[in-house]
C-alpha cells in the first residue's frame, strides 16, 4: 500500500477548540477572529504546533508570561519620547525616501511600544532597565537600546549591549542587516497583538475640543461626535515579547527547512547569513531549475533594495521561556 502522507504540523487549522480561543479572548482583549490570527502567526513561525494541546502549551508556558499589557500611562510615555526624538532625525525610510512625520512618528511608537514592553517584562523579573529614547542621530543608538541598568540603586552601563526590534502581530521573521547585528551582543524582538489603530485613536481622544468645535459649527453632528470618541477609547495593547537571539549564535553557514511548491520552494525556517545570492545557492543545493523562485513563507523576499547581507531567524527559533527570560535579563 502506498504510503498516507503525513499532515502538516505547521499548516494552521480552520478552527481551534472554544477553551482556546476564549481563553486568548479574555486575555488579550482581542476579537476571535484576530485571535485565530495570533494562533497562525505562532504556528506558521515554528513556535508551536497546531495540535490544540501544543497550543495550549504556548499560550500558558510562553505567550501569557512573556504578554505585557500597555496601559493609557505607558501609551503617553512612549508617545512624549516619540515627540522628543522624531524631530532631531532624518525623516527617511530604509528606501532613502523622505517621509512624512505622522509616519515617522507611527513607526517610532511601535518601536517604543516594543522597548518599554522589554523594560517591564525585565522588570518582572528583577531587572531595571533605563531606554535610549533621547535627540540624536539613530545610528548612535544601534549598539544599544538599553544603556543603563539599575543595580543597588544606582544607574549602571550593562555588561552586554542589547538591541531591540518590535513588529506586528503576524510577523514570523527576525531579520537585520548583519552590520548592525554584530553590533549588539543580544537581539530581542516584541510582537504588538492589537486589533486596531492605536495611534489613531490616541490622537482622536486628544481631540475633543476640535470635535465640538466642528459640532457648534454645524460641520458634524453631536451623535456623530459621540461615536467617534466612543469608538476611539483607549484599549490596553498587549505587547507579547517573543524571545531573544545571540550574537554568538552568529553563523555563516544556510540552516533552513522548506518544501518544493508546484514551481517554486519555499522557505519556512532559517537561521543565520542570508547572502544576496541565496536564491543560486539554494536551487544548487535543492536541484532546482533556474525558473524556481526562492521564497520565505509569508513574505516571498525580504528587502530586495538592500545593499548588505542580512542575519534571518525564524521566530521560532528564538530562545522564549519564563525560565530562560529570568536567567537572561539577570546577567546584564
Amino acid at each position: 500500500m502506498p504510503k498516507t502522507k503525513s499532515p502538516d504540523p505547521y499548516n494552521p487549522l480552520k478552527e481551534y477548540p472554544c477553551d482556546i480561543i476564549s481563553g486568548m479572548r479574555e486575555f488579550t482583549g482581542q476579537s476571535e477572529l484576530f485571535c485565530n490570527k495570533i494562533i497562525e502567526s505562532a504556528i506558521k513561525s515554528r513556535e508551536t504546533t497546531n495540535e490544540p494541546q501544543e497550543i495550549r502549551n504556548w499560550i500558558s508556558n510562553h505567550f501569557v508570561p512573556n504578554t505585557v499589557m500597555m496601559c493609557e500611562d505607558d501609551y503617553e510615555e512612549v508617545f512624549a519620547d516619540s515627540l522628543m526624538t522624531i524631530f532631531s532625525q532624518k525623516m527617511t525610510d530604509f528606501g532613502g525616501k523622505q517621509r512624512k512625520k505622522a509616519d515617522a512618528i507611527e513607526n517610532k511608537i511601535g518601536g517604543y511600544l516594543a522597548e518599554k514592553a522589554i523594560v517591564k517584562l525585565a522588570k518582572n523579573h528583577g531587572v531595571h532597565f533605563e531606554l535610549a529614547h533621547e535627540q540624536g542621530n539613530p545610528e548612535d543608538f544601534y549598539a544599544t537600546d538599553f544603556p543603563k541598568i539599575k543595580k543597588e540603586g544606582r544607574l549602571q552601563t550593562p555588561k552586554f549591549n542589547m538591541g531591540a526590534k518590535g513588529s506586528g502581530s503576524g510577523a514570523l521573521w527576525f531579520e537585520i542587516s548583519h552590520s548592525q547585528f554584530v553590533r549588539s551582543d543580544f537581539h530581542i524582538f516584541a510582537k504588538s497583538v492589537f486589533d486596531g489603530d492605536h495611534f489613531f485613536s490616541y490622537m482622536l481622544e486628544g481631540m475633543q475640543p476640535k470635535l465640538n468645535h466642528l459640532s457648534k459649527k454645524g460641520l458634524i453632528s453631536s451623535q456623530y461626535v459621540e461615536m467617534i470618541l466612543e469608538s476611539s477609547r483607549f484599549k490596553t495593547i498587549p505587547i507579547y515579547v517573543v524571545g531573544w537571539v545571540e550574537n554568538n549564535e552568529l553563523r555563516d553557514e544556510f540552516e533552513y527547512k522548506g518544501v518544493m511548491k508546484t514551481k517554486n520552494y519555499t522557505i519556512n525556517e532559517y537561521k543565520g547569513l542570508l547572502t544576496r545570492d541565496y536564491q543560486n545557492i539554494v536551487r544548487k543545493r535543492e536541484g532546482l531549475n533556474k525558473e524556481s523562485k526562492v521564497k520565505f513563507l509569508s513574505i516571498n523576499e525580504f528587502d530586495k533594495s538592500r545593499k548588505s547581507d542580512l542575519q534571518v531567524f525564524n521566530l521560532g527559533s528564538f530562545k522564549k521561556t519564563p525560565q530562560q527570560f529570568n536567567h537572561f535579563f539577570n546577567q546584564f
